[in-house]
Order: C-alpha cells, then sequence, then structure tokens
C-alpha cells in the first residue's frame, strides 16, 4: 500500500484470505477476498485473477458449495493457463483434484491429479538447472501428491498407474 502497488495488494490480499481461511475463520476470508476483488489492477492480470479465483473456490468449498468452488476453480484454471505461471496453474488442477475427490468423484480427481503431474514434471526438467537446495525443497513439496495419486489410483485398482507414478517420484528423488 505504501509504495501503491494494486497488484502486490491483490496479491497479498489473497495471501490473507488463504490465511484466514486455514483458520477456519471464513467470514474475515470472504471479506478480505471481496476487497481484493475490487482493486482496479486485480482485473487486468491474468495470474491475479487466477490466485483470487483460486482463493474464492476454497472458500466456496470451505462454505459447502461444491457447485460454486468448482466454477471458481474452473476460472483459476483458465486465467493460469493464460498466465505465465504454471504453479497457479498446478494448484488450480490440483484443487479440482481435492474438490472432486470430496464429492466422491474420484476418477474425475485422478484426471485432475494427472494433468498437475504432468505439468510438475515438465517443470521439473527445467529445475535442473538450479541448486540442489531448491530441487530438494521441490521434491518435497511435490511428494504428497504423486503419493496422493498413487494411493487414489490403487484404491481404483490401477496398479499399474500407481506404480508409473510412483517410478515418477523416484525420478523427481
Amino acid at each position: 500500500q505504501q509504495i501503491n502497488d494494486p497488484g502486490g495488494i491483490s496479491l497479498s490480499l489473497s495471501n490473507l484470505g488463504s490465511v484466514y481461511l486455514k483458520q477456519e475463520n471464513t467470514a474475515a476470508a470472504q471479506d478480505i477476498l471481496t476487497q481484493a476483488q475490487t482493486l482496479p489492477n486485480a482485473a487486468d492480470d491474468p495470474y491475479q485473477q487466477a490466485v483470487l479465483f483460486d482463493s474464492f473456490g476454497l472458500l466456496y468449498q470451505k462454505q459447502g458449495n461444491p457447485e460454486q468452488a468448482w466454477r471458481s476453480y474452473r476460472q483459476a484454471l483458465s486465467l493460469s493457463q493464460q498466465s505465465t505461471d504454471k504453479i497457479s496453474e498446478i494448484g488450480a488442477l490440483l484443487n479440482l483434484g481435492r474438490l472432486m475427490e470430496s464429492q466422491s468423484q474420484p476418477e474425475v480427481a485422478i484426471f485432475f491429479y494427472k494433468r498437475a503431474i504432468a505439468r510438475i514434471e515438465a517443470i521439473r526438467q527445467d529445475l535442473q538447472a538450479l541448486s540442489t537446495a531448491i530441487q530438494k525443497r521441490y521434491t518435497l513439496t511435490v511428494e504428497d501428491v504423486y503419493r496422493h495419486l498413487a494411493d487414489l489410483l490403487l484404491q481404483q485398482d490401477r496398479t499399474s498407474e500407481a506404480l508409473e507414478i510412483l517410478e515418477l517420484l523416484k525420478i523427481q528423488e
């Protein structure tokens, strides 16, 4: 706010809204996210919009409104694909997978998780130029995604696919 950066303010408010959601304070999260949505530059940047829609998706999911969460996550995915930031795209895909899993739609969840892992694998190729410490931190971050998808595939009796995912995890490590 001190340097008058509406984009930075929007992202900060989105992050603050996410913190409120983690604290289960949905009323405060909704107020903050609505405030972020009204900022002038928030509508100009696909990345900022994607982050905001993703946060709203989480809000709606926590409020027990899966249809609205679905719309917000899909909008976040669409916007993140217009942006150069692939991390927000991965986040939107993972959130769509989690939402579908919570709605007892494991096949659709698997679809979104697999797309997220495909994006993670694409990024992994670029990580080889980074330091070993950053690579290790990245691997620890994505490890749960791989393991969770493998577990979900095993629950669906898709053993060979689960083994493929675990093999990709070995490569990551």
